[in-house]
């Protein structure tokens, strides 16, 4: 099954070794079309990052992360 995708808009954390974290309010999932979903127990979420790099010669270029699946309990 295809869900929907959000982007959340969130400071980032920068973390050493190429990790990062950012909060989330579980309460207010931007998730269309409500804009404001709530994660509740038993729900199994998927994330994946967009991150920009910057490659010397070429600029800066956008990438993904690997996806990760979250079970909620």
């Amino acid at each position: 099954m295809i869900g929907n995708i959000a982007r959340f808009i969130a400071p980032v954390v920068q973390v050493l070794g190429g990790q990062f974290r950012i909060q989330v309010d579980l309460t207010k999932v931007p998730e269309p079309p409500a804009f404001g979903v709530t994660v509740v127990a038993g729900d199994t979420w998927k994330f994946q990052c967009r991150h920009r790099d910057f490659l010397p010669g070429s600029g800066p270029t956008s990438n993904f992360t690997d996806a990760i699946e979250i079970p909620f309990q």
